[in-house]
Protein backbone atom coordinates (compact mmCIF):
# COMPACT_ATOMS: atom_id res chain seq x y z
CA UNK A 1 0.00 0.00 0.00
CA UNK A 2 1.15 3.58 -1.04
CA UNK A 3 2.34 6.20 1.87
CA UNK A 4 0.30 9.01 1.98
CA UNK A 5 0.79 12.84 1.45
CA UNK A 6 1.17 13.34 5.58
CA UNK A 7 3.91 10.33 6.02
CA UNK A 8 5.18 11.08 2.64
CA UNK A 9 5.96 14.83 3.66
CA UNK A 10 6.85 13.69 7.11
CA UNK A 11 9.52 11.20 5.73
CA UNK A 12 11.20 13.72 3.65
CA UNK A 13 11.52 16.46 6.75
CA UNK A 14 12.67 13.52 8.58
CA UNK A 15 15.59 12.42 6.10
CA UNK A 16 16.77 15.75 5.00
CA UNK A 17 16.71 17.12 8.85
CA UNK A 18 14.96 20.24 7.34
CA UNK A 19 12.20 21.87 9.49
CA UNK A 20 9.11 23.15 8.86
CA UNK A 21 10.53 26.94 9.83
CA UNK A 22 12.83 26.47 7.05
CA UNK A 23 10.00 25.60 4.17
CA UNK A 24 8.20 28.04 4.96
CA UNK A 25 10.70 30.66 4.42
CA UNK A 26 11.87 29.15 1.84
CA UNK A 27 8.48 27.99 0.38
CA UNK A 28 6.22 30.83 1.19
CA UNK A 29 3.82 28.06 2.16
CA UNK A 30 1.78 29.10 4.71
CA UNK A 31 3.02 28.29 8.52
CA UNK A 32 -0.80 26.94 9.40
CA UNK A 33 -0.96 24.94 6.38
CA UNK A 34 2.27 23.37 6.59
CA UNK A 35 1.14 22.11 9.84
CA UNK A 36 -1.82 20.77 8.65
CA UNK A 37 -0.41 18.89 6.11
CA UNK A 38 1.89 17.57 8.36
CA UNK A 39 -0.59 16.10 10.60
CA UNK A 40 -3.01 14.81 7.79
CA UNK A 41 -5.67 16.80 8.11
CA UNK A 42 -5.64 17.72 4.82
CA UNK A 43 -3.83 17.58 1.70
CA UNK A 44 -2.41 20.68 -0.45
CA UNK A 45 -3.99 21.96 -3.38
CA UNK A 46 -1.45 21.38 -6.48
CA UNK A 47 0.67 24.67 -6.59
CA UNK A 48 1.47 23.80 -3.17
CA UNK A 49 2.49 19.88 -4.19
CA UNK A 50 4.45 21.28 -6.96
CA UNK A 51 6.48 23.99 -4.58
CA UNK A 52 6.98 21.08 -1.57
CA UNK A 53 8.00 18.70 -4.58
CA UNK A 54 10.38 21.10 -6.04
CA UNK A 55 12.03 22.30 -2.30
CA UNK A 56 12.52 18.58 -1.62
CA UNK A 57 13.74 17.58 -5.41
CA UNK A 58 11.11 14.46 -5.59
CA UNK A 59 8.44 13.71 -8.15
CA UNK A 60 5.11 15.58 -7.04
CA UNK A 61 3.12 12.62 -8.24
CA UNK A 62 5.40 10.36 -5.41
CA UNK A 63 4.56 12.98 -2.79
CA UNK A 64 0.92 12.85 -3.25
CA UNK A 65 1.42 9.18 -2.63
CA UNK A 66 0.81 7.41 -6.11
CA UNK A 67 3.05 4.76 -6.62
CA UNK A 68 5.63 6.20 -9.24
CA UNK A 69 9.36 6.86 -8.66
CA UNK A 70 10.29 9.24 -5.97
CA UNK A 71 12.75 11.09 -7.74
CA UNK A 72 13.34 9.73 -11.32
CA UNK A 73 14.85 13.14 -12.27
CA UNK A 74 14.18 15.49 -9.49
CA UNK A 75 17.70 14.52 -7.61
CA UNK A 76 19.85 14.76 -10.33
CA UNK A 77 21.35 17.81 -9.97
CA UNK A 78 22.65 18.84 -13.98
CA UNK A 79 26.11 20.02 -13.63
CA UNK A 80 25.75 21.88 -17.22
CA UNK A 81 22.87 24.13 -15.69
CA UNK A 82 23.88 26.72 -14.14
CA UNK A 83 20.30 26.72 -12.87
CA UNK A 84 20.20 23.43 -11.35
CA UNK A 85 23.38 23.42 -10.00
CA UNK A 86 22.10 26.73 -7.94
CA UNK A 87 18.99 25.22 -6.54
CA UNK A 88 21.19 22.47 -5.24
CA UNK A 89 23.78 24.70 -3.89
CA UNK A 90 20.67 27.40 -2.37
CA UNK A 91 18.72 24.40 -0.51
CA UNK A 92 22.19 23.30 0.93
CA UNK A 93 23.38 26.28 2.11
CA UNK A 94 19.92 27.40 3.43
CA UNK A 95 19.79 24.60 6.05
CA UNK A 96 20.75 25.67 9.20
CA UNK A 97 23.60 24.12 11.72
CA UNK A 98 20.99 22.76 14.28
CA UNK A 99 19.31 20.89 11.02
CA UNK A 100 22.25 19.15 9.37
CA UNK A 101 22.37 15.68 10.86
CA UNK A 102 25.08 12.87 9.95
CA UNK A 103 22.71 11.66 6.76
CA UNK A 104 22.59 15.19 5.60
CA UNK A 105 26.17 15.73 5.95
CA UNK A 106 27.19 12.16 4.47
CA UNK A 107 24.69 12.88 1.00
CA UNK A 108 26.18 16.58 0.56
CA UNK A 109 29.47 14.80 0.87
CA UNK A 110 28.89 12.13 -1.58
CA UNK A 111 27.31 14.23 -4.36
CA UNK A 112 30.22 16.70 -3.94
CA UNK A 113 32.59 13.82 -4.11
CA UNK A 114 31.24 12.01 -7.44
CA UNK A 115 31.23 15.59 -8.88
CA UNK A 116 35.20 15.51 -7.89
CA UNK A 117 34.63 18.66 -5.72
CA UNK A 118 35.90 17.07 -3.00
CA UNK A 119 38.50 14.82 -2.85
CA UNK A 120 37.18 12.32 -0.25
CA UNK A 121 34.00 12.55 2.01
CA UNK A 122 35.77 12.83 4.95
CA UNK A 123 36.63 16.28 4.30
CA UNK A 124 33.38 17.08 4.56
CA UNK A 125 31.99 14.37 7.68
CA UNK A 126 35.29 15.02 10.02
CA UNK A 127 34.09 18.89 10.30
CA UNK A 128 31.79 20.61 12.60
CA UNK A 129 28.18 21.67 11.11
CA UNK A 130 29.05 25.31 11.83
CA UNK A 131 32.93 24.51 9.57
CA UNK A 132 30.24 22.50 6.51
CA UNK A 133 27.99 25.53 6.37
CA UNK A 134 31.12 27.51 5.99
CA UNK A 135 33.13 25.36 3.89
CA UNK A 136 29.48 24.49 1.56
CA UNK A 137 29.27 28.60 1.23
CA UNK A 138 33.13 28.81 0.02
CA UNK A 139 32.91 26.20 -2.49
CA UNK A 140 29.00 27.96 -3.96
CA UNK A 141 31.91 31.06 -4.18
CA UNK A 142 34.69 29.62 -5.66
CA UNK A 143 31.93 28.22 -8.30
CA UNK A 144 30.45 31.40 -8.42
CA UNK A 145 33.90 33.29 -9.37
CA UNK A 146 34.39 30.28 -11.60
CA UNK A 147 31.17 31.53 -13.67
CA UNK A 148 29.86 28.15 -12.94
CA UNK A 149 27.13 29.28 -10.13
CA UNK A 150 25.26 32.38 -11.26
CA UNK A 151 25.14 34.47 -7.55
CA UNK A 152 21.06 34.42 -6.94
CA UNK A 153 20.36 36.16 -3.11
CA UNK A 154 17.62 34.64 -0.99
CA UNK A 155 15.19 37.09 1.22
Amino acid sequence: MNKSFKERLNELMKETGISQSSIVHKTKINKGALSCYLKGMYNPKRDNIDKLASFFNVNPDWLEGKDVPKNPDYLHVDYNNKDSINKYFDIIISISVEELNKETVELIAQVLKNKKIIKNTNELTKKTNTEILEYLDNIKSTLIDKKILIDIKTD
